[in-house]
């Protein structure tokens, strides 16, 4: 549902006020329910969807039916704090697993998020020029 409403040129914000609208519980919500993990759950807001879980949602390619590895490195095994990989450094499994979401929607989506971006960016270069 998220990636059919973002092809019919929805932005993150509204897709998830339209979520929380229809009072669909969050993926740490069901993480909660499903392991007891609290790291991402709020029980005051089950339904409360972040736009930044939307935009980490139709960014993710599993979701294609690719497994992604090599996502994040650290520059030495002391370290705890990741740093993350290029796509060029990225190792991508295609057909892994089932696709929840078809590659011609997949497409849709991407391009029409660039070109949301696209204008944002130059309306700020226009005003830092100004």
């Amino acid at each position: 549902m998220i990636f059919q409403l973002a092809a019919e040129g929805n932005g993150p914000s509204k897709i998830a006020r339209r979520l929380r609208e229809m009072e669909i519980v969050t993926p740490g919500t069901l993480e909660f329910e499903r392991t007891g993990r609290t790291h991402r759950y709020d029980p005051s807001n089950p339904c409360f969807w972040l736009s930044s879980t939307i935009v980490y949602i139709l960014n993710n390619r599993d979701y294609l039916g690719h497994t992604v590895n090599f996502k994040t490195t650290k520059k030495s095994y002391k370290s705890k704090k990741k740093i993350r990989n290029p796509e060029e450094k990225q190792v991508v499994f295609e057909n892994t697993h089932e696709a929840l979401v078809s590659q011609e929607t997949w497409e849709i989506v991407k391009k029409n998020r660039e070109n949301r971006r696209g204008k944002r960016v130059n309306v700020a270069l226009i005003l830092s020029a100004q």
